[in-house]
């Protein structure tokens, strides 16, 4: 709880700077980032503080086919109000580009693309860790991480700190506002498990959701206490649990099967050789590591 208080004070205070600056707002699914950033914004606005007329939240999939003329028209509908770009490690470079542009400040701070006339507060967030985003053009161009990146708080995990993951289950069973309680005994199996297992909630609120889901499901089944904690538990390993997700963007190499022989051994290469930069930090370091010289690689 204590940290993820702290980002939350974090993160308030970032909102209220009175400067132009970028936030980056880090955190693996399911911790919060998003609701945080909208419970903040709307207790600003209560408080009548700067940047709170209008807020616009952007996903990766409304932006697949963007223009300047699109970011132009979400910088006019979040003028004097709060701009969130969602997820913006899956934002094409061509999009990273033009937001590059659209967010180099004119005179007074000020952010467009014709005109340099809309004012407000942007946040950007993603699942993706700091080194992943900042060290290889992989993901994100220097320049443009450079640009959002100028306030930065993190959500913390379960793995970083899980002590208020029993406190966060009886929210997500009372949000879910179901005809009937808990039973206590079966509650206490629940939270004793979570207390021991919070290492593998990778999908954090989103996995205690569907626990919730799940047991209230299965009291309405009329299934004896002990078959439902059983039967929850082994049903949140086998299917409805969330998968765990390496920060790393090059632990993976997928064959294209409409690529050929050649085209294909040239990928692998590539992703190798950014793999060896992102693990090692530098080309330099692979002599002694792997039997091929760094020239080779550097020409992969």
């Amino acid at each position: 709880m204590a940290r993820r208080n702290e980002a939350i004070d974090k993160l308030e205070h970032y909102m209220l700077n009175p400067g132009r600056f970028a936030i980056l707002v880090l955190g693996k699914r399911g911790t919060g980032k998003t609701h945080w950033i909208n419970e903040l914004f709307n207790n600003q606005k209560m408080d009548n503080k700067e940047y709170c007329k209008n807020f616009i939240s952007i996903s990766p999939g409304m932006v697949y086919n963007s223009t300047a003329d699109y970011w132009e028209s979400k910088f006019k509908e979040a003028h004097m109000g709060t701009l969130v770009v969602e997820d913006v490690d899956t934002l094409s470079k061509f999009n990273q580009d033009l937001l590059f542009v659209g967010l180099s400040t004119g005179l007074g701070a000020k952010y467009g693309f014709k005109d340099k006339k809309y004012q407000f507060r942007i946040i950007f967030t993603s699942t993706k860790d700091i080194k992943t985003l900042r060290d290889s053009e992989e993901l994100l161009h220097h320049k443009f991480f450079d640009r959002i990146s100028q306030l930065v708080v993190k959500f913390p995990s379960y793995i970083d700190d899980n002590s208020n993951i029993i406190v966060d289950f009886k929210a997500c069973w009372e949000k879910m506002q179901f005809d009937q309680p808990i039973p206590k005994a079966l509650n206490d199996h629940i939270c004793n498990w979570l207390k021991r297992n919070s290492n593998k909630i990778h999908g954090h609120f989103r996995d205690l959701d569907k626990l919730a889901i799940n047991c209230h499901q299965l009291l309405l089944m009329k299934l004896p206490e002990s078959e439902i904690f059983n039967t929850l538990i082994k049903e949140f390993n086998d299917h409805f649990h969330y998968t765990e997700h390496s920060s790393e963007p090059y632990d993976h190499f997928y064959i294209n099967p409409d690529s050929s022989w050649p085209e294909n051994l040239s990928q692998f290469k590539q992703h190798y050789r950014e793999w060896l930069k992102f693990k090692y930090g530098s080309l330099k370091k692979i002599p002694g590591i792997i039997d091929v010289s760094r020239r080779t690689v550097e020409g992969w």
